[in-house]
């Protein structure tokens, strides 16, 4: 698993190299970036079953979430190709997220939960002017999440049944504009941005609930903190 993620992020970034050595100034920073990322909003529930495997497609029907944010953090090598001007930034790095959802659902409450993990490739212009750095960031991502819903089984909530899913497909796209405190040692700053992301995941069955297919989906602001060091 290691290694397939290694010869993507280098087949990914190998455009981004060939920018850059193509200008005199060539450098980069190996940056760490950690936010507050847009939680779940939205669950698509098909294909339910009870646990006697009948169809139940009163079960299915879509859940309007309470987004909760959540963290991200990110870390990965982004090569420059500065010159007068308008620049070019990117390269691969390394995500890991967690976000919730939550909503009442037949009288009771539904908790979502779903951390994901992976690649992400960002390109965009830059802007040096002294010591202050401009960038404008479009990404896409792709990874694996494992997502998890509680469901209470009393109105109070003071029971709950789990359901838990095995790995499932991960994506996610957004743009984030970056301001910066450049130096020779690296650089520190902010990102503000857009981001969006989706999984499709199975959720076997339990005593008390069904088994089904479910369409996680969120979308909303990051902001986040970046510290970098030059290489």
């Amino acid at each position: 698993m290691r290694s397939t993620w290694l010869a993507s992020a280098l087949l990914l970034s190998a455009p981004i190299l060939s920018c850059a050595a193509m200008d005199g100034d060539r450098s980069g920073d190996l940056r760490l970036t950690i936010g507050m990322a847009p939680g779940i909003r939205e669950e698509k529930i098909t294909d339910s079953k009870d646990p006697a495997t009948v169809p139940d497609p009163a079960n299915d029907g879509t859940v309007s979430m309470k987004s909760e944010a959540g963290l991200e953090a990110d870390i990965g090598p982004l090569w420059r190709a500065d010159g007068p001007g308008i620049g070019l930034v990117g390269g691969p790095s390394f995500f890991i997220s967690s976000v919730r959802g939550k909503a009442t659902r037949g009288g009771f409450e539904q908790k979502d939960k779903l951390l994901a993990y992976g690649l992400m490739v960002s390109f965009g212009p830059s802007l040096q002017a002294g010591f202050v750095r401009l960038e404008a960031l479009p990404f896409v991502g792709i990874g694996a999440a494992h997502a998890r819903t509680e469901v209470g089984l009393n109105a109070a909530g003071a029971q709950t049944s789990k359901n838990n899913s095995g790995e499932a497909l991960y994506l996610d796209y957004g743009v984030r504009v970056g301001a910066y405190i450049d130096g020779q040692p690296g650089l520190i700053g902010v990102q503000l941005g857009y981001q969006a992301f989706y999984t499709k995941v199975e959720f076997d069955h339990t005593v008390a609930l069904d088994s089904y297919k479910a369409t996680i989906t969120g979308s909303g602001i990051f902001a986040g903190l970046v510290a970098g060091v030059s290489f």
